[in-house]
């Protein structure tokens, strides 16, 4: 026996036409924008702001680097969204059963950019703010790590940890 049957090896010519492959591809886009572009910020398996709650802060942190450094900010701005309105219109805008928010992390340079305008503008109490929710960031980052053959850190439920924990806790069905 040949290990590889020539039926197998035979692959047919619309496969490799460029037609072929601009058609699958274009699919997957503008399937249903509205809920990758919300999904990929907010989902609570596969969002950002729930699969690192730090970033949350970059919100404010843009809207304050735009009053000290506009270009800086416009900059920041024209990044982050030529990363993300791309990865949130792509039908598989969740990242399949990649880490959360996988399409988001080119765009971690420019988030941290609008945190540190946020603690340099926001004192001490921005400095709070940023320490309570750097500590769910970190633990479901290290739980993602440690717990590999869950992809959102409960391996009970598959659920983002810290919901999951509410949800045991609450009694309630939040997904």
């Amino acid at each position: 026996g040949v290990p590889f049957p020539a039926a197998q090896l035979m692959m047919s010519q619309a496969s490799f036409s460029p037609h072929s492959w601009h058609t699958h591809t274009a699919g997957h886009f503008f399937v249903q924008p509205w809920v990758g572009l919300i999904g990929v910020l907010f989902d609570q398996q596969s969002g950002i702001f729930l699969a690192s709650p730090v970033y949350i802060l970059a919100i404010p942190g843009i809207i304050l680097l735009w009053h000290r450094k506009r270009a800086l900010a416009i900059a920041c701005g024209i990044v982050f969204a030529a990363v993300y309105l791309p990865a949130g219109t792509w039908g598989q805008w969740h990242g399949g059963f990649a880490s959360p928010a996988r399409f988001l992390t080119p765009t971690v340079p420019v988030l941290a950019i609008s945190i540190a305008g946020m603690l340099d503008a926001g004192g001490s109490r921005a400095w709070r703010l940023f320490s309570i929710l750097a500590i769910p960031s970190f633990l479901l980052a290290y739980l993602m790590m440690a717990l590999p053959r869950t992809r959102y850190g409960d391996p009970v439920t598959q659920h983002n940890f810290f919901i999951a924990l509410v949800e045991r806790h609450a009694h309630l069905d939040l997904t």
